[in-house]
């Protein structure tokens, strides 16, 4: 296997995330482009991220909160109203701690975790500014618009026509509030809130673990509390046991698993359980776990070669789909499977010489599927996720000149790329619906450090006003 899909930072190794090499500002030429050293990029993880946590657990110090301050133009964390850049009242970020909406949780001896009571009543909602044509933008974190969310804390997955989307939070300031939410798009009803006050940091499992929030100290023991969103019933739920690594952490909907080295493929049989057991020993590597209504999927590349794999209870791992290609981004909805098959002497390190957008349906029970030819892509790499709704697929993918989003009309295979809103603004795709693209957007002082500043909402009804056809 390549060195270069193993590359990690120490805060994406503390965090068990993967470490992002693609900045918000866009990619560099070939033959420098930071997605050519790993295939597990995204916008999120560098160190320069204002989620880098200080002291002996967690990464360098002095650089907790830096880029929240100055994303936030500054301004103070607090419960006034102030005017929000989106031309509303802001309501400030006191809903954080009011001490009638939260109730304490033991989580971990050093944290001061909170949940709230009833999350739609505290959860403000973001306040929204028309940007174009089918479009909406607005502050990631509702209130006063300051602080930031880190794109390799952000979730999200399909749920029917919905999605659901999970946030990791932050305010600026010198004593900053970790905030986890899961929201319930496009109504925004939050299915969980829980704010983190103590010397620790919240964050939501990682970028295919949206039920998934974990707590762990800034300094001391490095250990981590794991809490489940159970959706059936909509409430959180924390595990008995702590654990001590949560690298490459995942859900599938029904419970939770890891994979292990890119070699192993680990899952908890129940969701409250802290016991993992192998599912699958790959022959190559692994890539690009993912879940949704219990069934598990990942890629592995062979060298030459790839292929789909999926998994769930009560069935042995199935090769779904297999080819030539190397599988470099993968996502699926309850009924489609697409990803992106690239080829290429350094396809292994995440540089393409061709690619085109492969899909086939999610067969039940599971076996192998049909699949479909979708259209060449003018991508020389490929960052973040892939994500699948209705007849929708969406990417991050990479030119010899700039990272952009992509969207695929699977109806009549049609690529568009979307248009830029902010020249100066890195972005990249968070999520997708069976109606709404959505995308995280990296305002100038905040572009490169990993986290974003803004969200933005387009309607893919109106996709031609904001996106043009390849």
């Amino acid at each position: 296997m390549k060195p270069g899909r193993r590359s990690r930072s120490v805060r994406a190794l503390l965090w068990g995330l993967p470490l992002a090499l693609v900045q918000a500002a866009g990619c560099q030429p070939a033959g420098q482009h930071p997605a050519a050293n790993a295939r597990t990029g995204g916008l999120g993880g560098g160190a320069g991220s204002a989620f880098a946590a200080g002291g002996s657990s967690l990464a360098a110090a002095g650089e907790l909160g830096r880029a929240g301050g100055e994303s936030g133009g500054g301004a103070a964390t607090g419960a006034g109203g102030s005017e929000d850049a989106t031309g509303g009242t802001a309501v400030g970020t006191g809903w954080l701690t009011d001490p009638g909406a939260w109730d304490p949780v033991a989580t971990l001896p050093a944290c001061s975790t909170f949940v709230a009571r009833h999350p739609a009543d505290t959860w403000p909602g973001f306040t929204y500014r028309d940007c174009g044509a089918g479009c909406r933008e607005a502050h990631v974190v509702p209130g006063d618009g300051a602080g930031l969310a880190v794109t390799l804390g952000t979730s999200a997955r399909s749920n029917g026509d919905d999605l659901l989307l999970s946030l990791s939070l932050q305010t600026s300031g010198d004593q900053p509030i970790y905030a986890l939410t899961t929201l319930a798009f496009g109504a925004e009803t939050p299915l969980a809130l829980v704010s983190e006050r103590g010397p620790c940091l919240a964050q939501i499992g990682g970028r295919g673990a949206p039920l998934v929030y974990k707590i762990a100290p800034f300094q001391g023991k490095l250990e981590y509390r794991v809490g489940w969103l159970d959706l059936t019933a909509p409430g959180l739920s924390w595990l008995d046991s702590t654990v001590t690594t949560t690298l490459e952490t995942f859900d599938f909907g029904t419970s939770w698993g890891r994979m292990d080295a890119r070699a192993t493929m680990l899952v908890a049989d129940t969701p409250l359980s802290t016991e993992l057991r192998s599912i699958y020993g790959a022959r190559g590597t692994l890539f690009d776990p993912s879940g949704n209504g219990g069934i598990l999927a990942w890629t592995e590349f062979l060298d030459p070669g790839g292929q789909v794999l999926a998994w769930k209870a009560g069935q042995d791992v199935t090769v779904v789909a297999e080819g030539g290609w190397d599988a470099t981004r993968f996502g699926f909805s309850s009924d489609r499977f697409a990803w992106i098959g690239a080829t290429g002497a350094r396809v292994s390190e995440g540089s393409f010489e061709s690619a085109r957008l492969y899909s086939c349906k999610v067969p039940s029970p599971l076996a192998a599927c049909e699949i479909e030819e979708g259209p060449v892509l003018p991508l020389s790499s490929a960052k973040g996720i892939l994500a699948v709704a209705g007849h929708y697929v969406a990417f991050n993918g990479c030119s010899t000149a700039q990272c952009d989003v992509y969207i695929v009309d699977w109806n009549d295979q049609s690529l568009y790329l979307l248009s830029r809103l902010h020249a100066d603004h890195g972005v990249e795709m968070i999520g997708l619906s069976a109606n709404e693209l959505f995308v995280a957007d990296s305002s100038p002082d905040v572009r490169g450090t990993g986290d974003f500043d803004l969200i933005l909402r387009y309607d893919l009804t109106e996709l031609e006003s904001f996106a043009t056809r390849l």
